[in-house]
């Protein structure tokens, strides 16, 4: 059978989530699982007032928690889900035939994977279009209610506020009871407008028939552009920037430098492993030597994830035998690393461990679909590929880290 699987990427930063509802964007995805006035209603009519009926009471419950209140909040839940036919999304699915339409949450990106047959790709695109426009929300209250935030710790939080002090993840604020369904439709207006979401269709099918389908398909849509607030990359620091956190579980450090503009992915990964990934990268060997036998040493980057790598290059390092001195230590340790280039055997060590590692995260088709959608939503670049990483230049690699940790650094000194 010619197989097609399809995946539809979308960006769910909480960063863009407005204030106090962090994770929307995540719930109304997984609401979305729940079907469209066309495949999930006994009765639209009846069913939108239920559902408007429903909301009207969350917002009330606030100000008025009490007893009557609660009732008609239950009263008002299952109206609403009495007009709901939760099973006629899985027969429509099962009649195209649509195999496992699953949700992966995949860092800020969230990306909608599915299994079908290329004579059905009219059909399909057909229901992902009824998904995207005529959406319901079903469920919300429970889906926002499980949602998952994305959370940094006490060492996290003060590396962003010395270096990107807007960042919504340094926000303490309350998250309210419940966003209206208002707020919750502009949610996922801004998530799947066309501009802001990737479709990836990989298998066995034929690329001309399937691009006139797509693009009679989705050729429009009625979603209301809603605002999205422009990206806010952190810019280098005049000077060093540096604190200590009491109060944490492990004596460790956190150093951090704003990454360049239109970094490479493929390079800033190649980086990033051979500088200071585990105990085997030149800084491991470099702490090794230095008598830091118990000092393990990793890297992150792009941190916090964000569209084009725009955010920091974090080396953290931790020493249960105390981290006195051991910021220095890094430092005049990067200095020194970066005075020359990457070996050509290096750089194959290093291909050969981000190769495999690729394999082993898309051996599966179906898991191929979804990461390539997700790397090319995450790194909007023309050249950008999700392929299997290819040997990267070692003054190419030496480069960007000299452009990247040559700069004034933020550090955090986390001591128990």
């Amino acid at each position: 059978m010619q197989q097609v699987h399809w995946a539809v990427a979308t960006w769910t930063d909480p960063a863009e989530d407005p204030p106090a509802l962090a994770g929307l964007g995540k719930a109304v995805l997984a609401a979305a699982q729940n079907g469209t006035w066309n495949t999930g209603s006994r009765d639209p009519v009846r069913e939108r007032q239920a559902l408007a009926d429903l909301d009207a009471c969350w917002q009330q419950l606030p100000a008025q928690p009490d007893a009557t209140q609660r009732q008609r909040l239950q009263d008002c839940t299952a109206a609403a889900a009495a007009l709901a036919d939760p099973s006629m999304l899985p027969r429509l699915l099962a009649a195209l035939p649509v195999h496992r339409c699953e949700l992966e949450q995949r860092g800020p990106i969230a990306v909608l994977v599915l299994t079908t047959l290329a004579a059905d790709l009219p059909e399909v695109a057909a229901m992902l279009l009824d998904r995207r426009e005529r959406q319901a929300l079903r469920e919300l209250p429970a889906c926002w209610q499980r949602r998952t935030l994305t959370t940094v710790s006490s060492l996290e939080a003060e590396l962003l506020a010395l270096s990107m002090p807007d960042h919504p993840l340094t926000r303490n604020a309350i998250a309210r009871p419940m966003p209206s369904r208002d707020e919750a439709m502009a949610a996922w207006a801004r998530t799947q407008r066309p501009e802001r979401t990737l479709h990836v269709l990989l298998g066995d099918f034929d690329i001309n028939q399937a691009t006139t389908v797509l693009q009679q398909t989705f050729v429009r849509t009625d979603l209301p552009n809603v605002p999205v607030a422009a990206p806010n990359p952190p810019r280098p620091f005049a000077g060093l920037r540096r604190s200590q956190v009491p109060g944490a579980k492990a004596p460790t450090v956190l150093i951090g430098w704003p990454l360049p503009a239109n970094v490479d992915p493929h390079v800033l990964a190649a980086a990033k492993l051979w500088l200071a990934q585990g105990a085997d990268s030149r800084l491991g060997l470099e702490l090794q030597r230095a008598g830091r036998a118990k000092a393990t040493i990793t890297s992150r980057a792009p941190w916090p994830t964000a569209i084009g790598g725009n955010g920091l290059f974090v080396l953290e390092i931790a020493d249960p035998n105390g981290i006195d001195g051991l910021a220095d230590l890094v430092l005049r340790s990067v200095r020194t690393t970066l005075a020359n280039a990457p070996t050509e055997s290096a750089m194959q060590a290093t291909t050969a461990v981000l190769q495999q590692e690729w394999r082993a995260a898309t051996a599966d088709a179906r898991q191929l679909a979804a990461a390539t959608a997700a790397t090319l939503l995450a790194w909007p670049r023309p050249q950008a590929t999700a392929a299997s990483p290819q040997p990267v230049d070692g003054k190419v690699v030496l480069l960007l880290l000299q452009q990247t940790c040559f700069g004034q650094p933020a550090i955090v000194e986390g001591r128990p």
